[in-house]
């Protein structure tokens, strides 16, 4: 798999010659193929026993020379000739067609009138989008694309962002955000996971703070879609309240908040999620909680970011000392829920 994730990036920045510099080539293919470092190198080094690269490797995958890409065709799918066929049938221009390739895999079962009737849809949707403000997300997707309220949800965001949908069109999900505290707290901390949310509730009730979760559909999600929802929420802008315990502020004045933090898990996906909702909250900073993470897993070495912990493929390349800490083993969050801790550290801030 880490090979034809190698393989893909180096098609994606293959330059006009053929040949890539030896520095920083293992560094631009992890950031574009969402793979470690030591991952990228393995790869690089069974893409020379395929032939596909020349040039020098020294035993660890690292190039030493230029290397000249003679990387295999592309294999185009059934599905992906028939979506290419249907994009073109309707006229879209090459940015169009280049931005919206990549929904070929969540329309294998449709027909080519189906197709276009689609394409016709995201069109007329991308043409009224600054009128549809308030209006709810299942709502536009049932109104534009087929009569289906699930459509916006289903089809790739990145792809609809780059074809040109505004973020909080292209996301499908109404965002709940449970909230938990008094009416005027000291401290808000922002929580990655409802379990932990849960544990820190039931040990601070008496102090200060509040807390704030997100939950997707009702009160269900799938496990890792909570953080990144917290983010989602945030970014759109678009979400209801629940009151878990207490009287907690309204989310505007929580995230207005003096001292705002975010807790999550000790990894490079809740570090990404930290980054996501402080591009909208400037003023947030990591909560204080990170620090008995940080202490665990100096002392127990924590996790692997493998497929077994469920963090498979997780990586970052930031400067930040978390984001460094964290870049191959990881710790969660569930593992300091114990009310000391919570108590000891919640209120305050690490960064």
């Amino acid at each position: 798999m880490s090979t034809t994730k190698v393989r893909e990036a180096l098609r994606k920045l293959q330059p006009a010659s053929g040949t890539m510099r030896p520095t920083p080539l293992v560094a631009r293919v992890a950031r574009v193929s969402k793979l470690t470092e030591p991952e990228v190198r393995a790869g690089l080094l069974e893409l020379k026993e395929l032939n596909e690269l020349h040039g020098s490797f020294n035993s660890q995958g690292q190039p030493l020379t230029l290397i000249e890409l003679r990387l295999q065709a592309k294999t185009v799918t059934a599905d992906e000739r028939a979506w290419q066929a249907a994009m073109a049938d309707e006229s879209l221009s090459d940015i169009d067609q280049e931005a919206l390739a990549p929904l070929y895999s969540k329309l294998a079962d449709w027909s080519p009138q189906d197709m276009g009737r689609l394409i016709n849809g995201l069109q007329r949707l991308r043409a009224e989008q600054d009128s549809l403000e308030g209006v709810p997300r299942f709502v536009i997707s049932a109104r534009y694309l087929l009569g289906s309220s699930k459509l916006l949800d289903t089809l790739p965001s990145l792809a609809l962002r780059r074809f040109g949908l505004a973020g909080h069109l292209s996301t499908g999900r109404t965002w709940h955000l449970m909230m938990a505290g008094p009416p005027k707290p000291k401290t808000v901390v922002l929580v990655e996971n409802p379990v932990a949310f849960e544990a820190a509730v039931a040990a601070t009730a008496d102090l200060p703070l509040a807390w704030m979760v997100t939950y997707g559909y009702g009160l269900s999600m799938a496990g890792e879609d909570y953080g990144r929802g917290l983010a989602g929420a945030v970014e759109a802008r678009d979400y209801a309240r629940l009151v878990r315990a207490g009287q907690p502020p309204t989310p505007a004045a929580a995230f207005a908040c003096e001292r705002l933090t975010f807790w999550g898990d000790l990894d490079p996906e809740g570090f990404r999620i930290f980054q996501r909702l402080q591009h909208r909250l400037p003023h947030l900073r990591l909560s204080a909680l990170y620090q008995p993470m940080l202490d665990l897993l100096e002392a127990t070495g924590g996790h692997p970011l493998a497929k077994a912990t469920g963090k498979q493929g997780q990586n970052l390349h930031d400067e930040h000392p978390l984001a460094v800490r964290c870049g191959e083993r990881g710790i969660d969050q569930e593992s300091i829920c114990t009310p000391a801790i919570l108590r000891e550290f919640a209120c305050e801030a690490i960064a």
